[in-house]
């Protein structure tokens, strides 16, 4: 064996295969490993099939050989959501052809599975999986040589490597079972006394690359068990087992075929006995409640008679649990379970009978092998699978007929077989994997830990932060919550019954709002009074404190008041009388030397403009709209009026005492310099008409 091996890697696989925990997984019940075998000659074609046949849910692992798939087909097609799927399909990096080829794994999502990556080896079409019992590992590889490459010693070397590197992963007690079509018509095998088979030298036809691949199991401990042949007496599909697994594995002819048979390539039933129990990653049942029936009467009794006062003598992580234990338990008793939906949703009484008659003739076919069970089991299973498949044609027909009055059915149908739900069934982080729920927090919470720093500023960094921070801007030093606070914030949550992530929904939430704002009012207090930040903010609160906050200096700036008043005029009449008198109030502190962070008083507005008399009313300029705005034309008076006086535009400057004194002579008009713009404003009682170059806009101001 000439193959480089990263053993490396086999050394962080084994590590990661011994640590998996086994506790609480003993209590399942005992059962073999049932796997499915066939060559299926392309599955592009017979995508209904696979699905229906995997819905009955016989076996625990599916192999498939020749799948002849690409990235077009997803694997929900095949298996839906209850198996998870690692597969290979041909390309131009394992054959030099376009068509043909493919193999695939597909492992229930009831037991923890993951891929091993032979990134090496992606030169030929194989694939292999692992699955963690309770105890001990399962190795599953599926192979697949394609007759214009079966005298390749070259490809039976790579072949006999990516097996290699996933045996050296295995520990003394693991399963490495290797299946595959390897296309070698010309060995005979023969059954030894030890239950293997082994080729016989007399009656075999080889080749080197036969020979090589004999060589190579043979140096792997591996053994061929599978003593199924074709109509031409031959063996293509082999099965290769360790040698410790060796008298716990059964290979037989699988009753009813997933897809038609090919005469080349029969179906194959393996069963590893199980001597230790199936690993479960949690709980499969569909034991959901159905909280539009809940009993609200009761369940406010019981949440009533819990002494909450108990989650403030706690830390918050042990509150936040010993909450959630007493509300699971309140939910469980006054909360009915919702009953499971009918799988598949295109069943009826007839089908399920069908699916009884088969049943019962498996168990005698299984029982008994032979002629007349296995002509019974035929005719049971040929009527259930046709019915089967004629309900779920109407079914799917119905879906698309109905598309307008349930498009949600329809598009629930169609995500089905196009997007995958939940957790993937392993995570990787660096050198990490994770195979159940806790794993995957676990390593979740490692990722993100990491992206956290652990710097502690300095002194000289917190002055140096909140050098510039006004003393009135927050006030850190309030973190208690009341009960008020929490009712208000349960008030405006949105009414639903679906529970999503939490326990409650927010339904049942509303209704007992009154008795969980208490225990809700604890906790979060509870989160402010241990957070560890709250010592750093508070520090920070008090050098702030120390700090004599700074005037700026008046400055003159340049204001675009055309894109202000643009701006005034976009926005809510609510929001436009606020924003005119503050941009009116800035620019006269600033026209009056004001300082930017005071706002002018009154005693300062009406220094300025006591020479305007409150009738002064603007009656001979009209109103600019629309395409008058961009005619050139004189520049025009301009007024605005804030409260109960009237201010001059904030580009215009004040009027002198002699142009006061000419303007009196016309009390109707006021005319004074502009700095430039065309702007034309109607002044009437307690309100101003400011025109923009797109429209007119008021702003009433209520007297004072």
């Amino acid at each position: 064996m000439d193959v480089n091996v990263d053993y490396e890697a086999i050394n962080i696989y084994r590590q990661l295969g011994s640590s998996v925990s086994t506790s609480g997984m003993d209590t399942a019940p005992t059962r073999s490993l049932r796997v499915y075998y066939q060559n299926t000659r392309g599955l592009s074609t017979k995508l209904d099939d696979v699905y229906l046949a995997v819905l009955d849910g016989e076996y625990d692992v599916y192999v498939f050989t020749e799948t002849w798939l690409d990235g077009r087909i997803n694997s929900l097609q095949l298996f839906g959501d209850n198996f998870v799927v690692y597969r290979v399909d041909r390309s131009i990096s394992n054959s030099s052809r376009v068509r043909g080829g493919g193999v695939l794994v597909a492992v229930s999502n009831e037991l923890i599975s993951c891929q091993i990556a032979v990134g090496q080896f992606n030169s030929i079409e194989t694939v292999w999986a692992k699955i963690s019992l309770s105890r001990r590992s399962i190795f599953i590889g599926a192979s697949y040589i394609p007759p214009d490459r079966r005298h390749d010693c070259s490809v039976i070397q790579l072949h006999l490597g990516a097996t290699e590197f996933a045996s050296a992963l295995a520990l003394s007690s693991d399963v490495v079972l290797l299946l595959g079509d390897f296309n070698q018509p010309g060995l005979v095998w023969s059954l030894s006394h030890h239950g293997y088979t082994f080729p016989d030298p007399l009656s075999s036809t080889t080749t080197p690359a036969s020979r090589q691949l004999v060589d190579g199991i043979a140096f792997l401990g591996l053994s061929q068990i599978n003593r199924i042949s074709n109509f031409q007496s031959n063996m293509l599909d082999l099965v290769f087992i360790n040698d410790y697994s060796l008298h716990e594995c059964t290979v037989l002819e699988a009753p009813d075929a997933v897809v038609p048979l090919d005469n080349y390539h029969p179906a194959l039933d393996i069963s590893i006995d199980n001597r230790f129990n199936l690993r479960f990653d949690g709980p499969v049942s569909d034991d959901r409640l159905n909280f539009r029936k809940t009993d609200f009467q009761q369940l406010r009794q019981c949440l009533s008679r819990i002494d909450w006062n108990v989650l403030d003598r706690l830390d918050i992580e042990s509150a936040v649990d010993r909450f959630n234990c007493l509300l699971r338990d309140s939910v469980s008793a006054t909360v009915p379970k919702r009953k499971p939906p009918r799988k598949p949703p295109w069943t009826n009484a007839l089908l399920r009978n069908l699916k009884r008659v088969r049943a019962r003739a498996l168990r005698a076919y299984t029982y008994r092998r032979c002629a007349f069970t296995k002509r019974n089991f035929n005719i049971a299973s040929n009527d259930y699978r046709q019915y089967n498949k004629l309900r779920y044609k109407h079914y799917v027909h119905l879906t698309q007929q109905n598309l307008r009055r349930h498009p949600k059915k329809f598009w629930s149908f169609v995500n089905s077989k196009r997007k995958e739900t939940g957790l993937p069934s392993s995570v990787f982080l660096d050198n990490d994997i994770a195979l159940n729920t806790e794993e995957k927090c676990s390593l979740f919470a490692k990722h993100f830990s990491s992206v956290f720093s652990s710097y502690s500023p300095s002194q000289d960094d917190t002055d140096r932060a909140v050098s510039g921070v006004p003393s009135n801007v927050v006030d850190v030093d309030v973190f208690d919550i009341d009960v008020q606070m929490v009712l208000s914030a349960i008030s405006q949550i949105k009414s639903s019954f679906s529970p999503g992530p939490s326990v409650l929904p927010s339904a049942v939430l509303k209704k007992c709002s009154d008795i969980l704002a208490v225990p809700l009012c604890l906790l979060f207090n509870l989160s402010l009074q241990q957070t560890p930040c709250q010592k750093e903010v508070s520090d920070v609160e008090g050098k702030r404190k120390k700090l004599k906050p700074q005037k700026k200096p008046a400055q003159a700036k340049t204001k675009d008041y055309e894109a202000m008043f643009a701006a005034i005029q976009q926005s809510s009449n609510e929001s436009r009388q606020h924003s005119l008198k503050s941009s009116v109030c800035a620019s006269l502190a600033s026209e009056i030397g004001c300082q930017e962070t005071d706002d002018p008083s009154r005693e300062d507005v009406q220094m300025n403009v006591q020479r305007i008399p409150k009738e002064t009313v603007m009656t001979s300029q009209p109103i600019l709209t629309g395409s008058q705005m961009t005619q050139p034309i004189q520049a025009q008076p301009q007024v605005i009026k804030l409260g109960p006086v009237i201010l001059p535009a904030p580009s215009s400057k004040f009027l002198s005492q002699q142009q006061f004194n000419n303007q009196q002579s016309s009390p109707s008009m006021v005319t004074h310099e502009t700095t430039g713009g065309i702007v034309g404003a109607q002044v009437l009682p307690y309100q101003t008409v400011v025109q923009t170059s797109a429209d007119a806009t008021m702003f009433n101001h209520p007297p004072t």
